[in-house]
């Protein structure tokens, strides 16, 4: 072997040797991703001991063609700037505001709507994505699979559509999930499903084709339309959404339009006033699906923000009443126990509380119940 080959064979070894995991780790996904899933670790340093190998075949054979070069982007599972409009089946988006959208599993399909620092929209088609929000007041960011539209402003959660129901799981922080019985929010740590309705799934592409056409007439009237209360609501802006209301926004008396005021209320620290929208929902439109939420939604509000046990009673009782049984119904029964013993109604708590154990006895609120019913 002459003098060059032998440099080269030496610098071909050195390269390849330099490549230890936290190395990889660091050039691949950055310092601040290091606590990702080994996983994800792992697919970076196979990819990029594949560069590196790579690499060391071009000084070994220089006349090597172009398309034996390993890029990142050309890798599965890697992570690639996300641009509006486009599909994705597998790895990882990083979006315009530096949060990330990951494909988890196969046949999962991501399509990403808009792309922007102040905006961020996807549509899940099917399968799982896991997302990690970036924590941001200015900007909205929402995710839509089927008829339901998931709406963060800072989290990690997950997605999961499957043939008859939509999984969302958070991980840190909360969700708002908005859909055809109304918004349900979902902390850390819940995962809850909800079901997609044939005709729902039916109706999805001719819903899709009429969004796309309120987007199209939205983008024309540009600057020139303000924003209502219901979109800044839904966006996230409570505040603004509030103000907007008591400037002389109109309320329709339906119950989607009637719970987007009361969070828009309740959310932005006026729980008096989002007590009047959640009682024409239960007064009013007492057969909705909506119904059982909105009541359930009064109970705690005047449990734990005005001090009304004995009213927040009565509507937890409304909403199993409403839905006997519903997904809310435990909950319902837990907490009117709850509210039964904060009211001095030691026998009412106790009564509710036996109820409850007979019917949820590996129920998950079962020691509380205990303690509000006076149970040991």
């Amino acid at each position: 072997m002459d003098k060059l080959a032998q440099e080269l064979e030496a610098t071909r070894e050195q390269l390849v040797a330099d490549w230890d995991e936290e190395r990889a780790a660091r050039l691949f996904a950055g310092v601040g991703q290091l606590k990702r899933r080994r996983t994800a670790a792992r697919v970076g340093l196979a990819t990029v001991t594949a560069a590196a190998g790579a690499v060391a075949l071009l000084l070994m054979n220089p006349g090597a063609a172009p398309e034996t070069q390993l890029t990142a982007e050309a890798r599965p599972g890697a992570t690639h700037e996300a641009t509006a409009g486009e599909t994705v089946r597998a790895g990882q988006l990083r979006l315009a505001d530096g949060s990330t959208a990951s494909m988890v599993g196969e046949g999962s399909e991501l399509e990403l709507l808009k792309n922007t620092p102040s905006h961020i929209a996807m549509r899940l088609h099917q399968g799982q994505a896991r997302f990690d929000v970036v924590p941001s007041t200015g900007r909205s960011f929402a995710v839509e699979t089927g008829p339901y539209r998931v709406v963060v402003l800072g989290t990690v959660f997950e997605v999961t559509r499957g043939a008859d129901e939509v999984v969302v799981y958070v991980e840190r922080g909360k969700v708002r999930v908005y859909g055809p019985a109304g918004a349900y929010d979902v902390a850390a740590g819940e995962r809850q499903a909800f079901l997609l309705e044939p005709a729902a799934v039916e109706a999805e592409e001719v819903e899709e084709a009429a969004v796309e056409t309120k987007r199209v007439k939205r983008r024309a009237r540009g600057k020139r339309a303000a924003k209502s209360w219901r979109s800044l609501s839904q966006s996230g802006d409570y505040d603004g959404a509030f103000k907007s209301l008591q400037a002389g926004g109109v309320v329709d008396n339906e119950p989607s339009a009637l719970m987007d005021a009361a969070d828009a209320a309740r959310l932005s620290g006026h729980p008096r006033s989002a007590v009047k929208y959640l009682e024409r929902v239960v007064r009013d439109h007492g057969k909705s699906p909506v119904a059982p939420l909105a009541a359930f939604t009064l109970g705690r509000v005047y449990l734990d923000r005005l001090g009304h046990p004995q009213k927040a009673a009565q509507a937890f009782a409304r909403s199993r009443a409403l839905a006997p049984s519903g997904s809310m119904a435990q909950d319902a029964l837990a907490r009117e126990v709850e509210a039964l013993s904060k009211g001095g109604d030691a026998a009412g708590a106790y009564k509710r509380a036996q109820q409850y154990l007979r019917r949820y006895p590996k129920g998950r609120r079962v020691r509380a119940v205990q303690l509000y019913g006076g149970i040991d």
